[in-house]
């Protein structure tokens, strides 16, 4: 697959928040049918990400859900 950009857009950046942690964003790419967190962000401490977890662009105003099969 294909990177995944925003369809807003054309930015392939975006973030989650975690439900317990509001304020915090975790960054990432989606590329060939993975997600690439920062380096900052360690196998561990990778937030669970399912077809519900909505994704905001780093740049525009969009979100909403990719179906990334994680």
């Amino acid at each position: 697959m294909a990177q995944i950009q925003c369809p807003n857009c054309g930015s392939k950046g975006f973030h989650i928040k975690t439900p317990d942690e509001e304020r915090f964003r975790y960054e990432f790419e989606y590329r060939d049918g993975q997600l690439f967190f920062g380096v900052w962000v360690d196998e561990e401490n990778r937030p669970k990400i399912d077809d519900d977890t909505p994704f905001f662009c780093n740049v525009c105003a969009w979100q909403g859900k990719f179906h990334t099969g994680q």
